[in-house]
């Protein structure tokens, strides 16, 4: 019988730091773009960008001439937190818990 490998599940705070990290990178991006960079589905996306937006973190604009296209952007605050967990994740690093 062949073993059936399971990708490991990411955490909530793993798909955070990954989006705030490919907006980040990328600047601004369409909802779209960011979950296939993510490798999220846009259902589970969304719910993540509604929190991160309440919360200050990232700008969700929706483009006029597109009614459902979603733009987003990271903010200083969301900048801010991005720092503090690169920062957390490398003091777990040095102790060889991460």
């Amino acid at each position: 019988m062949l073993a059936v490998s399971r990708a490991k599940k990411r955490s909530r705070l793993q798909i955070i730091m990954e989006v705030l990290e490919a907006l980040d990178h990328h600047g601004e991006l369409h909802a779209t773009d960011l979950s296939l960079i993510v490798k999220l589905s846009y259902d589970r996306l969304r719910s993540v960008l509604e929190d991160l937006d309440k919360k200050g973190l990232t700008d969700v604009e929706r483009l006029e001439d597109e009614r459902r296209s979603l733009v987003i952007r990271l903010t200083s605050e969301g900048r801010r937190l991005l720092e503090e967990l690169r920062r957390l994740r490398r003091i777990l690093e040095d102790y060889g818990l991460a």
